[in-house]
């Protein structure tokens, strides 16, 4: 029996990650437990475009690889390779809340630090648009070095680019990332009038902020995950050097 390639799905808890993997999959899944805990395990068939099968796993939500509870220890193995019985997938898909894009960029950037073949399933446009914010997929692209791809999970948008970009995620060349990723993001005005430069994406005053789509968190306004899982672990106490632009 050919053996089939392998995928996983990795993210934030409410990324829209089961969504996504029921959207991809359709009623080809199994669920069982994995062995010897009490943790969930979905796995499922994508096919891609070429019509070469995928085996597809959705992993339990996690903040990071620094696990807290079985869910988020089981995640952190099978990413790693150290789950027994269970071999490391071969590509990685870090689904992405585009509304909460800077809390959850934080456990993407722990991803791509392994080194892993990676693609970044940038979900929830749709909120995200609603919420006022316009989110460029090729900058943060060009900033994270891996392909993004925009999905709406729920409405089926972004399946077929998503299917292809895992696809050639093996094959495709590493990029290098800058030292230093920020958020292609911006808040919009909701006139014709050009939103100023000044503010955080949360609105906090007294925070920097680079001109034109780029806006930068601070510490006031970071949620606890960024601080607690920053690969850098060296935050100032003004301003975040994860999202600074240098």
């Amino acid at each position: 029996m050919a053996r089939h390639r392998t995928a996983a799905l990795v993210g934030n808890p409410n990324a829209g990650k089961s969504a996504l993997f029921n959207a991809l999959t359709g009623a080809r899944q199994k669920i069982a437990n994995y062995p010897g805990v009490t943790v969930e395990r979905k796995a499922g068939r994508l096919v891609l475009p070429s019509g070469e099968p995928v085996e597809l796993t959705d992993l339990p939500g996690s903040y990071g690889l620094t696990a807290t509870s079985p869910d988020e220890e089981v995640t952190r193995k099978v990413i790693l390779g150290e789950f027994p019985g269970e071999a490391s997938p071969e590509v990685l898909v870090v689904v992405l809340d585009a509304s909460n894009l800077e809390q959850h960029l934080v456990f993407a950037l722990e991803v791509l630090e392994l080194g892993k073949p990676t693609v970044i399933a940038l979900n929830m446009l749709d909120l995200a648009e609603r919420d006022g914010l316009t989110i460029d997929p090729a900058a943060l692209e060009s900033e994270l070095g891996v392909p993004v791809v925009p999905t709406v999970a729920v409405r089926r948008k972004g399946l077929a680019q998503l299917a292809q970009a895992i696809a050639e995620a093996e094959a495709r060349q590493p990029e290098p990332r800058h030292p230093h990723s920020f958020l292609p993001e911006r808040r919009l005005a909701r006139s014709s009038r050009k939103p100023p430069n000044t503010g955080c994406i949360r609105g906090s005053t007294g925070c920097s902020s680079t001109p034109g789509w780029v806006r930068r968190s601070c510490s006031r306004c970071c949620s606890s995950s960024f601080r607690r899982y920053s690969p850098e672990r060296n935050l100032s106490p003004t301003r975040c050097n994860r999202f600074s632009a240098g």
